[in-house]
């Protein structure tokens, strides 16, 4: 299991942002905090606030604690789904998918070897999943993922993708392959970061075109 090293904070009072990095007043000289609101502010997303005031400690309710708590994700994979772990991917596929029906996850798996999910949680919370399962002896399917709607936007799908690329090759699989669609065009995006590359097309039973994707792990 590895900690994330996302720059995700979250304020005291429970708003989530993401940490750019340290700027510098043009004339103090001063160091500063550039982030962003990960949520609809309509002030603008972008803030800077004094590096020293952005990561002090102050009292709320009588106690001390962090202004920007860094938010810390625990990433893994794991064979299969077990009883633990599988009502909470059901209710995140509920919440991201608005279609989903929950006997589908079963119906797709159950005949399927070498199933494995890799994961991330913050605390007990279940923030985002990638999930596939073996084709043959060298080759995995990445099948499915999805990403907590408040932890987008701070790259942790791309986290996610890399380490059940790396616990694929630890288990032995030469090659990745997936599908995606134009309309997700950030899913396809980020499968080309990560190195797939587009192979084939082929059109489902509702005659959409699906774009068949393949790296070498």
């Amino acid at each position: 299991m590895t900690k994330s090293d996302l720059k995700l904070y979250r304020h005291y009072k429970n708003k989530p942002y993401k940490c750019l990095g340290l700027v510098r007043h043009s004339e103090t000289l001063e160091e500063l905090v550039l982030y962003e609101s990960l949520y609809e502010n309509e002030l603008g997303p972008l803030w800077v606030r004094p590096k020293e005031m952005f990561f002090e400690s102050i009292e709320v309710n009588g106690r001390s604690q962090p202004r920007f708590q860094k938010v810390e994700f625990k990433v893994d994979s794991l064979v299969g789904l077990n009883d633990e772990i599988k009502p909470k991917l059901l209710g995140l596929l509920n919440l991201v998918f608005e279609d989903f029906k929950p006997d589908s996850l079963d119906q797709k798996l159950n005949d399927k070897e070498g199933v494995i999910l890799t994961y991330a949680f913050e605390s007990d919370h279940l923030a985002g999943f990638k999930l596939g399962y073996r084709l043959n002896p060298t080759t995995f399917y990445s099948w499915l993922g999805a990403v907590h709607p408040d932890h987008r936007g701070i790259g942790l799908g791309k986290k996610l993708m890399l380490e059940q690329h790396r616990y694929c090759h630890s288990q032995g699989y030469k090659i990745i392959e997936t599908k995606t669609m134009n309309k997700w065009k950030s899913m396809l995006l980020l499968n080309i970061q990560c190195g797939f590359e587009i192979y084939a097309t082929e059109t489902n039973d509702r005659g959409e075109l699906k774009i068949l994707m393949r790296k070498s792990l």
